[in-house]
């Protein structure tokens, strides 16, 4: 299977997402290609000072934009039951997916996260959060088109 074609199949049920240079999701029409390029994260260690700087910014601007709620309401609105397979590519912390988490573990139990990055980031204390609201938080660090290279697993939607 292509890679084009693990996007394809990946991105039909995905919020965000990225694709290799050029990529378009089908049925939308882009007025320019998406492009994907390392991230300075993505070369820098974990305990790196400048590593630490640039999450915390990050987990900053997730909290000033309500990411999890949007990403939180997106998910309600688009998936006809509660699912029991997510994945956010480029999870980072898994912050983000956490307060994603809090908001819709009321009405969905037993959901399955993977939370896919170059680098295992997620603290203890953050699984454990996930397993305090009934999911399950499965870290993969990885690159993406690595991870996709045999195919994409079955989930209900990649955030």
């Amino acid at each position: 299977m292509s890679i084009r074609k693990v996007f394809s199949e990946a991105n039909s049920q995905s919020i965000g997402g990225t694709g290799r240079a050029g990529y378009q999701r089908p049925g939308v029409s882009m007025a320019l290609p998406r492009f994907v390029f390392p991230e300075i994260m993505d070369r820098l260690p974990a305990d790196d000072p400048r590593a630490m700087w640039i999450r915390k910014d990050l987990s900053f601007i997730n909290r000033l934009i309500p990411n999890s709620r949007i990403i939180a309401e997106t998910l309600t609105e688009r998936l006809s039951h509660p699912p029991r397979l997510l994945m956010d590519i480029g999870c980072g912390s898994g912050t983000c997916m956490l307060d994603v988490a809090r908001r819709l573990s009321p009405q969905w139990r037993g959901v399955t996260v993977v939370l896919l990055d170059q680098q295992d980031l997620i603290s203890q204390e953050t699984r454990a959060a996930f397993a305090e609201l009934g999911w399950t938080a499965e870290p993969v660090a990885a690159d993406v088109f690595d991870y996709f290279r045999n195919g994409p697993p079955r989930t209900d939607a990649v955030v």
